[in-house]
C-alpha cells in the first residue's frame, strides 16, 4: 500500500515544500479534489483518509507524522459546505492531493487548471510540474501553437545523407490539460522505408518553448527547443514559423541534434519527404526555411548555394 501511494516519491515532505498558503484559490482547489472524490465511482472519503495518513507517515516530517489525523467527517465537510479544516491539516491535504494520491493527483499545481485522469494527463503533469517556470511564460499561451498545418524541416543525420532534408508535418493539439505535439515523417531513402510519428508535450522553459517526444513504434526520443518564434504565441495570437533545435536519443549514439524550422501552410502541406536541398531551392516560399537551417547548421551538412 505504501508503496503505491508513495508512486516514487522519495522525498522527505517538508515545510519548505509545500505549496500551500492558504490563498482563496487553494482553499478551492482543496474543496473541489474532495468533491472529486465524492462523486467519483471507486474512490471513498475512507480511502482517501487512510491512504493520505500512510501516505504522511511515509514522507511527513519526524515531528509532525505521528500527530496527524483526518476524518471522513472532515472531508464530507469540506465536499458539501466548503468547509476547510485548521491550516496544518489543509497543508497535508494540499501537499497529499498535489503528489501524493495514488491515482493521480487531484490538484494541479503548475498552472493548467484541471485533474490529470489518465496516464498521459498524469505525464504531462509531471513534466510540467518539473520543467515549468510560469512567471517566464504562461502555460495557456501554448493555445497559440495550435493547429494541424505546421511544416516542419531539419536537416537529415542517416550515413550519406549530407545535404538532404527531411519534411515532415507537425500537428500541436490541446489533449485534456496539455498541449502535445506530434510529429509524422515518411519517405524511403536507399531502399529503406522510414514512416515515424513521434508525440510528446510541450512546455515553456525559460525564454524557450520545449517539447519530450517519443516515436510511437520505436526505441526512440527527441527533445525539442522552439528559440524563435514569430509572432509570439498567446491565446489570442496564432505563432506562424517558429524555429530551433531538435536532438534524437536512439540506441547506442551518438545522438544527432541540429536545427529545425515549422511553418503554418495555409492550403495543403506539401508532401512527406527526404530530398536533397538543391529540389527546394527553387521553391520561393522556401527561401527563408532554407536560409534559417543553413545559417544554424554547425556540422556542415547542408552545401552553401556556391557549393552545391
Amino acid at each position: 500500500m505504501a508503496e503505491q501511494i508513495l508512486n516514487g516519491l522519495t522525498m522527505k515532505v517538508d515545510e519548505a515544500t509545500l505549496v500551500y498558503i492558504g490563498t482563496k484559490a487553494q482553499r478551492e482547489d482543496l474543496a473541489d479534489a474532495v468533491r472529486l472524490i465524492r462523486d467519483s465511482p471507486g474512490m471513498s472519503y475512507r480511502t482517501a483518509c487512510d491512504a493520505c495518513i500512510e501516505w504522511w507517515l511515509s514522507v511527513g516530517p519526524d515531528t509532525s507524522a505521528d500527530r496527524f489525523s483526518i476524518s471522513v467527517g472532515t472531508l464530507s465537510k469540506m465536499a458539501n459546505e466548503g468547509h476547510i479544516p485548521s491550516w496544518e491539516k489543509a497543508r497535508v491535504l494540499y501537499a497529499f492531493f498535489s503528489f501524493g494520491w495514488d491515482k493521480g493527483p487531484l490538484i494541479t499545481t503548475r498552472g493548467l487548471g484541471g485533474v490529470p485522469r489518465n496516464s498521459g494527463e498524469r505525464f504531462a503533469d509531471s513534466l510540467l510540474r518539473h520543467f515549468n517556470e510560469i512567471l517566464f511564460r504562461p502555460y495557456e499561451s501554448l493555445a497559440g501553437l495550435a493547429g494541424d498545418n505546421w511544416e516542419a524541416y531539419r536537416p537529415s543525420w542517416r550515413t550519406g545523407g549530407d545535404g538532404y532534408i527531411i519534411r515532415s508535418h507537425v500537428e500541436i493539439r490541446r489533449k485534456g490539460n496539455a498541449y502535445w505535439l506530434r510529429e509524422h515523417q515518411k519517405f524511403e531513402f536507399r531502399g529503406y522505408p522510414v514512416d515515424e510519428v513521434d508525440e510528446g508535450v510541450l512546455f515553456p522553459f525559460a525564454q524557450s518553448i520545449a517539447c519530450l517526444s517519443k516515436d510511437l513504434g520505436n526505441v526512440c526520443m527527441k527533445c525539442y527547443s522552439f528559440t524563435m518564434r514569430e509572432p509570439e504565441p498567446s491565446q489570442h495570437t496564432s505563432t506562424e514559423i517558429m524555429s530551433g533545435s531538435v536532438m534524437a536519443i536512439s540506441n547506442q549514439g551518438p545522438h544527432w541534434s541540429g536545427p529545425i524550422f515549422l511553418r503554418r501552410v495555409q492550403g495543403p502541406r506539401g508532401p512527406l519527404a527526404h530530398v536533397h536541398i538543391s529540389a527546394l531551392e527553387n521553391d520561393p516560399n522556401l527561401a527563408d526555411v532554407l536560409d534559417d537551417l543553413r545559417a544554424r547548421e554547425l556540422k556542415g551538412h547542408l552545401p552553401s548555394k556556391q557549393n552545391k
